[in-house]
């Protein structure tokens, strides 16, 4: 660089302004690459990264009651016969074979006036100390129908008399309640010593159970 009045040319001066401007911007670079890289060195490598907060989940809406699962009850057991009301119901199945001979199999007389009925039958639904009055002493003849009942107290043992009737009561259509040993006991020895025997008349008042 040359001067005839020793200063500068404009040339020289133009040369040392972008000289100064480079190196300023190389400066600043060299400033951030630094400040990044200091950064990085103070950070411990094994820092945990902190974990953006979890979304809260949205409430699960309770199923309308309409909609809700109903718990299935499991099936009653079915219930167990009484083994006694079981013995005599057996007991008078046998018996009543030899009763169908009138009164039928399915409780309608075979010949039509020949016995009554017994499905469905007031006398056999109703009071049971006079069912037994029919069977241990019979009803007197002549009546509507052709036949005669007779008296089974010399042919029947307490338990039979017990069984055919809780039988007869229980079947056909018919729910009365069982009649048992003890009480065919008692109407033998309230009815038995009586030698002919009851009239319908008679029968129809008797409206109490043994």
């Amino acid at each position: 660089m040359s001067s005839h009045d020793g200063k500068a040319t404009w040339p020289a001066k133009l040369g040392l302004g972008l000289a100064l401007i480079t190196t300023a911007i190389l400066l600043v670079i060299l400033g951030m690459f630094g400040v990044n890289l200091l950064g990085a060195l103070l950070v411990p490598p094994d820092q945990p990264v902190a974990a953006a907060p979890a979304t809260p989940a949205a409430p699960t809406a309770a199923a309308p009651a309409s909609q809700a699962p109903v718990a299935e009850k499991a099936p009653a057991a079915p219930a167990q016969p009484d083994p006694a009301v079981a013995a005599l119901l057996k007991a008078g199945a046998e018996v009543y074979i030899g009763c169908s001979a009138c009164h039928g199999p399915q409780g309608k007389a075979v010949v039509a006036n020949m016995a009554p009925n017994l499905a469905g039958s007031a006398y056999v639904n109703g009071p049971s100390e006079r069912l037994a009055m029919i069977v241990l002493n019979g009803i007197q003849y002549p009546g509507p129908y052709l036949g005669q009942m007779i008296s089974w107290k010399a042919q029947f043992t307490d338990e039979q008399i017990a069984g055919v009737l809780t039988y007869i009561r229980s079947n056909f259509g018919n729910s009365a309640p069982p009649v048992t040993v003890d009480q065919i006991k008692a109407a033998r020895q309230k009815h038995g010593p009586r030698d002919k025997p009851f009239s319908r008349a008679e029968l129809d008042k008797v409206t109490t159970n043994l």
